[in-house]
């Protein structure tokens, strides 16, 4: 059996670090006086962390559920989960069309055994640009 990990970004201030943080999914905490938060138990402890940056670890490199990456033809998009297909898929932006040109495109690649082959180019978090530029 697998563990599933996950990382997020904290919303606390963390000395030296990046504010990601890498553990063992993301609970939600209510308070009795009607407010929540999320947080994640992580090597650094409980930490309070933004639930839209969550991602699960896909078990393979250092790919998560929202990493942006480039394919061995190519083409740029973005990992995530599908949940039809019970596993990590390419959402493609960008890729090649008949003549071998980049344009913009969407297209479902699930990726199976070729995750080791792409090139990982960041995140939808930290690195927006990646993909905004295409669309």
């Amino acid at each position: 059996m697998r563990d599933y990990l996950f990382r997020a970004k904290s919303t606390e201030l963390l000395v030296g670090s990046d504010q990601w943080v890498y553990g063992f999914g993301v609970q939600k905490i209510e308070y009795t006086d009607g407010t929540f938060s999320y947080a994640m138990h992580s090597e650094n402890g409980v930490l309070e962390v933004d639930p839209e940056t969550a991602g699960q670890y896909t078990g393979c490199l250092d790919f998560y559920d929202g990493d942006i990456a480039r394919s061995p033809g190519g083409a740029i998009g973005m990992i995530t989960w599908h949940d039809s297909w019970c596993g990590f898929y390419f959402k493609q932006v960008l890729g090649h069309n008949e003549c071998g040109e980049l344009v913009w495109m969407i297209s479902s690649v699930p990726l199976y055994n070729d995750l080791p082959r792409y090139t990982k180019l960041g995140n939808r978090f930290d690195n927006p640009e990646l993909l905004e530029a295409v669309t």
